[in-house]
C-alpha cells in the first residue's frame, strides 16, 4: 500500500504573490518603455533629416547638379523628397520627386513616423536648395527650420549655411543624444 505524502509546488498564495508582483513591475515599466518610444522616433525622424539633406548634397555635388532640393509638404500626411525636379513638377508627397529621372522615391513620409508632426518654417517656400559647388545651401536658407512634434515632445532641425542639419530640442524636452536648443 502506498502511503500518501505532500507534493512539493506553489500553493495558490505564492502563485497570487508574484502575480501581483509582475502586475506592479508592468504597471511600472510601461510608461517608461512608451516615453523611450517617443524618443527614439523623434530622435529617429531627425537622424532621416539629417541623413537625407546628406545625401541631397552628395548627389549635388556628384552630379554637378544646381537643381537638387529637399521639398517639404507638411499637410496632414506630411513628407520630404529629395529631388533635382522643379517645384512645379515635385509638388506634393505623391508626385514624382526623383533624381535624374530614375524613378526612386527619396525622402520620408508619416507613414515611416505615424504619431509625429512636422511643421516647416522655410524662407522660400517649401524647398531646401542645395547648391552643386561643396553642397551648401542658399544663403537666405541658413537658419531655416524643420519642427517635429509627438505629443509633447518638440524636436528642431536647423540648417545652417554650410548645409548641414543641426537638432536640438527646445527647453523643456529632452531626448537622449540630442543637444537643448540655445
Amino acid at each position: 500500500m502506498t502511503s500518501w505524502r505532500p507534493c512539493d509546488g506553489f500553493t495558490l498564495i505564492e502563485a497570487l504573490l508574484v502575480i501581483v508582483l509582475l502586475l506592479i513591475v508592468v504597471t511600472i515599466g510601461v510608461p517608461s518603455f512608451l516615453e523611450l518610444r517617443q524618443n527614439q522616433q523623434l530622435a529617429g525622424v531627425g537622424q532621416a533629416l539629417a541623413s537625407d539633406l546628406q545625401l541631397a548634397r552628395t548627389e549635388a555635388a556628384k552630379t554637378n547638379n544646381p537643381n537638387v532640393a529637399l521639398y517639404f509638404f507638411d499637410d496632414s500626411d506630411w513628407c520630404w523628397r529629395i529631388s533635382d525636379r522643379p517645384a512645379s513638377s515635385c509638388n506634393s508627397c505623391s508626385a514624382t520627386c526623383d533624381i535624374g529621372s530614375d524613378g526612386i522615391t527619396r525622402g520620408a513620409d508619416r507613414a515611416d513616423y505615424p504619431q509625429v508632426v512636422m511643421q516647416q518654417e522655410l524662407t522660400t517656400s517649401n524647398r531646401l536648395a542645395v547648391g552643386a559647388r561643396r553642397g551648401v545651401l542658399q544663403p537666405t536658407q541658413a537658419d531655416d527650420r524643420i519642427s517635429f512634434t509627438l505629443d509633447s515632445k518638440q524636436l528642431r532641425i536647423w540648417f545652417t549655411a554650410t548645409g548641414r542639419a543641426q537638432l536640438c530640442t527646445p527647453s523643456g524636452t529632452q531626448l537622449n543624444g540630442v543637444a537643448a536648443c540655445e
